[in-house]
């Protein structure tokens, strides 16, 4: 069951780094017209954007393990 974590965050990992290359292709040529300032804005809020999106999964991936244990901890209490 690792590798199949490690593949899923591998793939997460090269989806996100593809969308932000996509993104730059997309804004660069604003880069020579705009003196690079609006890019350089973009990619700063897109990078922020995937780095709080990343600790938002973290917190939730361990809230949702804890509420698992709970859950099993108190039905094995009732029992």
């Amino acid at each position: 069951m690792g590798p199949k974590i490690e593949t899923s965050k591998i793939y997460e990992q090269t989806k996100k780094f593809a969308i932000s290359e996509e993104i730059t292709g997309i804004f660069f040529p604003c880069y020579f017209l705009l003196d690079g300032f609006y890019l350089k804005s973009l990619l700063f809020i897109f990078r922020i954007t995937q780095i709080i999106l990343e600790i938002f999964g973290t917190i939730q991936a361990k809230l949702n393990s804890r509420k698992t244990f709970i859950a099993t901890a108190y039905g094995t209490e009732e029992r």
